[in-house]
């Protein structure tokens, strides 16, 4: 059986994941916390679960524009059926008025999926501003 590789072509791939792996250290101390670390910050003062806390970051990011159920059921990291988003966005709608906003704030597209509003995405900033610093979140009118 013939080597895959020779010693320098992997000595070459060790010398480039080790770059990599200092960039991503570099990347991780200037962007400041990490993803895990901010889905924490949702959980703990929304009081929602990981999956939806996963959900919710996914309607943020794509705000105000409609998320399909497809994809909010990755998000949540379910092999589920379609149930699981919907309760998962009730739960987080509770959440959302728990804390001063209104269910209003995500809206059901039938047959497609849901969209954070323009009032939702201000309420979710100003309730956890560190877990969204430095997040591309675009802002389109609603």
């Amino acid at each position: 059986m013939s080597k895959l590789y020779s010693e320098e072509d992997y000595l070459r791939v060790v010398r480039r994941c080790e770059r990599l792996e200092e960039e991503n250290a570099w990347l991780r101390s200037h962007l400041g916390t990490t993803t895990d670390e901010k889905r924490a910050m949702i959980r703990e003062r929304l009081k929602i679960y990981a999956g939806e806390a996963r959900m919710l970051m996914c309607l943020v990011h794509r705000a105000p524009r409609m998320v399909r159920t497809s994809a909010l059921l990755l998000a949540a990291e379910s092999e589920g059926q379609k149930k699981v988003v919907d309760v998962g966005m009730s739960r987080i709608r509770v959440a959302l008025e728990r804390s001063g906003g209104s269910r209003d704030m995500i809206v059901n597209l039938p047959k497609e999926g849901y969209r954070l509003t323009q009032a939702g995405l201000d309420l979710v900033r100003a309730l956890v501003p560190d877990a969204f610093d430095g997040a591309e979140v675009r802002h389109a009118a609603a």
